[in-house]
């Protein structure tokens, strides 16, 4: 690890690096991937698009997106099934991850191949935790779009800690189930979300949306008034004023604004 810690500055990592287990190897980036160069020379592989989520997905599903020039077509990169793609400009903002689909990236990417000391979705999870995400950043220059761009050089001398593969294999299958868990609620609460917002559309619509008075806020606006109304008023004022029955000058006026209202 001392030898690690003179190639580059690598204080996001450190403190990972420094309090892990025993049994878990420390090496560079460049020892641990085969960069890969294989072009879409013959345009057989869909396009595919890396998501700041670190998600690989067919462009189209992107939308919006500018249509890359046809002739630049056969130089997008191959990416196969558990090939890590990088987006060297983006790496700050999570594009990085794994792919579990086959097909062409971006020939600004680059797409690496593991030699096998490291399963695909452990380094997905791993390169993509929040100290790596911070070393990212360290190696920037500036956030302007050339300036962000993370060297190839520094990605090389990037420290991984290297777990024995059946505690690889332990540690992705716990975050597997975790995040799939998290997922599951995050889309109810969207559900959930999407179902109060309807409600309060329907309510505000049948206040005010309606041809009918509205008799529930007429009688909300009724007991508003009796609430206010002056403590040392006897029973037969309350009802002169309409203020107990529903039925005087301030509830007819009342009724009569909601009925100007339609």
């Amino acid at each position: 690890m001392s030898s690690l810690t003179l190639i580059g500055a690598h204080r996001a990592v450190s403190s990972l690096l420094e309090t892990r287990p025993k049994s878990w190897d420390v090496v560079r980036f460049k020892g641990l991937f085969d960069r890969l160069d294989r072009r879409n020379s013959d345009l057989s592989y869909e396009m595919l698009s890396l998501r700041s989520t670190g998600e690989v997905v067919a462009r189209a599903e992107m939308g919006g997106r500018q249509e890359p020039d046809e002739s630049s077509l056969p130089r997008y990169l191959v990416a196969e099934i558990d090939d890590l793609v990088v987006n060297p400009m983006w790496l700050i903002g999570g594009g990085i991850g794994v792919s579990r689909r086959a097909g062409a990236v971006s020939p600004d990417y680059r797409v690496f191949r593991s030699r096998g000391a490291l399963l695909p979705r452990f380094i997905h999870y791993l390169l993509r935790s929040q100290p790596y995400l911070d070393q990212y950043l360290l190696y920037t220059r500036a956030q302007t779009t050339f300036d962000r761009r993370v060297q190839q050089p520094d990605l090389d001398n990037l420290p991984i800690p290297v777990p024995p593969l059946e505690e690889q294999w332990a540690i992705a299958d716990y975050l597997d189930r975790a995040t799939a868990r998290i997922d599951t609620l995050i889309e109810e609460q969207q559900r959930l979300i999407e179902m109060l917002r309807e409600r309060r559309h329907s309510l505000v619509d049948g206040v005010f949306g309606g041809h009918v008075p509205n008799v529930r806020l007429q009688n909300a606006c009724i007991d508003v008034v009796q609430e206010r109304a002056p403590r040392n008023c006897s029973v037969a004022q309350r009802q002169d004023l309409g203020w107990s029955s529903g039925h005087g000058p301030l509830a007819r006026s009342t009724a009569r604004y909601y009925r100007g209202s339609r």
